[in-house]
C-alpha cells in the first residue's frame, strides 16, 4: 500500500490482526523485505506494520 505524506510517497505493509501492534523499521541498504519471516510469524498474533523508507523500495 502507498501513503503521501506532504508529497512524499511511503509504502507499507500491513498484516496480522489481534490486540497488539507492532511497527518494523528496516535498516540501511534493505527494505520491508527484509521482514517476511519474521512479519509471516507475528502476524499470527498482533497487527504488524512495515514501512520501506523512501527510495528503498522493493523493485
Amino acid at each position: 500500500m502507498d501513503i503521501n505524506i506532504d508529497g512524499l510517497k511511503i509504502k507499507y505493509q500491513k498484516t496480522g490482526e489481534g490486540k497488539g501492534k507492532i511497527l518494523l523499521l528496516h535498516g540501511w541498504g534493505c527494505n520491508i523485505d527484509a521482514f517476511s519471516g519474521i512479519t509471516s510469524c507475528l502476524s499470527k498474533f498482533m497487527e504488524v506494520y512495515v514501512i520501506d523508507f523512501p527510495r528503498f523500495w522493493r523493485k
